[in-house]
């Protein structure tokens, strides 16, 4: 609805198209200064990604690509690894390509009775001298199942891990209670997804800046 009229003179006409001027002037600014973070981000992105070995980055991060990071972190680590999925990939990566452990190396170091249940673990580090470490990544797997397959090689001299999402360390802490797990109520941990994604990270960047002193006992 129109109620009036308003005449401006010429100079306050000057004024408004000067302060509108402004306006998209510091628009402009703010869209190239938006423009050249976003270059800056992807460009960091893009180093970490080279760094850790995939051409994407994959968020959220799946169960596989969890699975990739410590794969790769063990033989940053040098211990020699071993994964039940080896069929399995994480953006262009397959599992197989990091894994240097099949069954049948496994069954040189661990005995007739755990072998089956430890070759259906999802990641094995092992290292002559030092053991075990087992790991168990949880998504949407059953917390229950994933803790009776680790019960299974209790008997074997090993750290255990179960790998999940925060939200389930309560549920992770329930269960392991269960009086079934009582052989592994004191030796298996929890270790959240964020956690280990900071790990890898990290581990990663050390061993690229060890490098060149050529430590023997880290290899591969």
């Amino acid at each position: 609805m129109i109620t009036g009229l308003s005449y401006i003179d010429d100079q306050a006409l000057d004024d408004i198209r000067r302060k509108a001027d402004g306006f998209v002037g510091e628009l402009q600014r703010l869209t190239l200064s938006l423009s050249k973070r976003v270059e800056e981000l992807e460009e960091r992105v893009g180093r970490l990604e080279k760094l850790i070995g995939i051409s994407e980055l994959v968020f959220p991060l799946t169960h596989e690509c969890v699975k990739l990071m410590l794969l790769s972190m063990d033989k940053q680590l040098g211990f020699s690894v071993y994964t039940a999925d080896p069929s399995k990939t994480c953006g262009n990566v397959g599992l197989s390509d990091l894994a240097n452990m099949d069954k049948n190396t496994l069954s040189r170091y661990a005995s007739l009775e755990v072998l089956e249940p430890l070759s259906r673990i999802g990641v094995v580090w092992h290292r002559r001298g030092i053991g075990f470490y087992v790991f168990e990544v949880i998504a949407g797997d059953n917390m229950h199942e994933a803790l009776l397959r680790l019960s299974r090689i209790s008997e074997l001299n090993a750290k255990l891990f179960i790998v999940s999402y925060e939200n389930r360390r309560n549920e992770y802490e329930n269960s392991v209670r269960n009086p079934a797990f009582s052989t592994i109520r004191n030796k298996c941990k929890f270790l959240s997804i964020s956690s280990l994604t900071k790990i890898f990270v990290l581990t990663s960047l050390w061993r690229q800046s060890i490098e060149a002193l050529q430590l023997p006992h880290i290899s591969g």
